[in-house]
């Protein structure tokens, strides 16, 4: 984890500590699962009311790039929430040689040039 979370006055963070929570509680409702035990259900009322109140529009998050027939086409975009967050890419390639990927969040870059088949 980065630093101390708990004591975090990042408002952005917080946001999403609290949102990843409530995503959390409404998967366990969707299944049936231990609904007496939430993933939210220790927030205090200041806390919830961090999380995001507007429905978020995500498709102005994604930007996705390339055509058919082009070297690479990205195809998805997923996450993963078990003991840790995942985000899962697919493209289609005709070659991975030398290939990576760019991903652009919240004025940040990285490279991902660890590419899995």
């Amino acid at each position: 984890m980065v630093g101390k979370p708990a004591k975090s006055t990042d408002s952005k963070f917080c946001t999403f500590i609290v949102d990843l929570l409530n995503y959390g509680a409404e998967s366990q409702r969707y299944v049936d699962y231990k609904l007496d035990s939430l993933a939210n259900a220790d927030l205090t009322e200041a806390q919830a009311a961090l999380g995001t109140t507007a429905e978020p529009n995500v498709t102005d998050a994604l930007a996705f790039i390339g055509d058919e027939g082009e070297a690479a086409v990205w195809r998805s975009a997923s996450i993963e929430l078990r003991d840790n967050i995942s985000v899962r890419l697919k493209f289609t390639a005709t070659d991975v040689s030398g290939v990576f990927v760019k991903v652009e969040m919240h004025g940040n870059e990285y490279r991902i040039t660890k590419i899995t088949t």
